[in-house]
């Protein structure tokens, strides 16, 4: 089934702080003794740890390619990488490449969890607004970085395919991510 999942709020929010309202909820629901509610809460809890862990590896691996890098540039790209993967998706993005970043990690943490397909980006442009922006608006970038960003976002995001049972695999049509955004709409 399709769902739209609201992947902004791990680039605005940040999983920190979506633990810290998820640890408190579950300690209400011990309180009260909703065992259900709390088991769910603890479930969401380590499947956002799982996720921030997740990016914390790649940070990691970055890091590590960076220091055996000859070239200058790529050691500074890689290392670059690195601290945004050790920054985002636990802390809040303070940058349209760390939200672009945020939201992939969002996305790889469902399509993990739930197989994958038809997991829409939603409201794509909304998301990052405010991020590109600010990054225009303080020359941090300039609108062909942004591109070159999206560009690559899209061809890795397209690089998903996902294994279909025999019966889907006989009408599916093409590239089984469906790689599905919104653009425009209200506001």
């Amino acid at each position: 089934f399709l769902f739209n999942a609201d992947l902004g709020v791990i680039a605005r929010r940040g999983i920190g702080a979506l633990l810290a309202e998820i640890e408190a909820r579950e300690a209400a629901a011990a309180k009260d003794g909703q065992q259900a509610s709390r088991q769910f809460f603890r479930s969401a809890a380590l499947a956002l740890e799982g996720v921030a862990a997740f990016a914390r590896r790649y940070g990691a691996l970055a890091r590590s390619q960076a220091e055996k890098a000859t070239d200058p540039v790529e050691s500074s790209e890689l290392l670059e990488t690195a601290r945004i993967c050790e920054k985002v998706p636990f802390e809040p993005a303070g940058s349209f490449r760390e939200a672009l970043q945020a939201l992939w990690f969002a996305y790889l943490g469902l399509v993990f969890s739930d197989g994958g397909m038809e997991i829409p980006f939603g409201r794509f442009d909304q998301i990052l607004w405010d991020y590109y922006r600010a990054d225009i608006d303080l020359g941090k970038m300039t609108r062909a970085d942004a591109r070159e960003l999206v560009e690559a976002f899209f061809i890795k995001a397209s690089e998903i395919e996902f294994l279909l049972d025999f019966g889907v695999a006989q009408v599916e049509d093409g590239n089984s991510g469906r790689l599905a955004l919104t653009l425009g709409g209200v506001d």
